[in-house]
């Protein structure tokens, strides 16, 4: 199950779509690593085309 607390990415309403946008990346970045053995073979390699690996998340 992925969890939003969408509540860590407030901030002021000119930087919401930034922080919305990288909070998001982080939680589907996450859940992708923790839990790709329990879906197809290649799973975290197809995800991660289109999910960059956040910058401050060391693998």
């Amino acid at each position: 199950m992925i969890y939003f607390d969408f509540s860590k990415a407030g901030v002021s309403l000119e930087r919401l779509e930034k922080c919305f946008e990288t909070y998001c990346n982080v939680v589907l970045y996450l859940f992708i690593k923790d839990y790709a053995s329990y879906y197809y073979d290649n799973f975290e390699e197809k995800c991660c085309i289109w999910l960059k690996e956040p910058r401050y998340i060391k693998s």
